[in-house]
């Protein structure tokens, strides 16, 4: 927040919740979890890509858009991921 100019708002909500300092004390072993966990469940989707769907129609169907769903769901994690990493770890050097 402080990046984009919001600094008052970065010091209230610290006030409000001192606790958010601890994200910024432990945001290289946060990182890491965060691209450990997506790393699994980017290899479980693509494990689960190969599985079959159901017989019966409709639960194929069903099958088939969950899959593109949660397709979607892991690539805007990971671009989430990716936006947050730039912000906390290159940006901070460049500022």
């Amino acid at each position: 927040l402080v990046t984009v100019g919001a600094g008052a708002v970065m010091a209230g909500l610290v006030a409000a919740v001192p606790q958010i300092v601890l994200l910024s004390e432990y945001k290289s072993a946060i990182f890491a979890v965060a691209g450990v966990m997506l790393l699994i469940a980017g290899a479980a989707h693509r494990t689960a890509r190969r599985a079959p769907c159901p017989a019966d129609p409709a639960l194929a169907a069903s099958c088939m858009r969950l899959r593109r769903v949660s397709s979607v769901l892991l690539v805007s994690a990971g671009v989430v991921y990716a936006v947050g990493f730039f912000f906390a770890f290159v940006a901070v050097h460049f500022i």
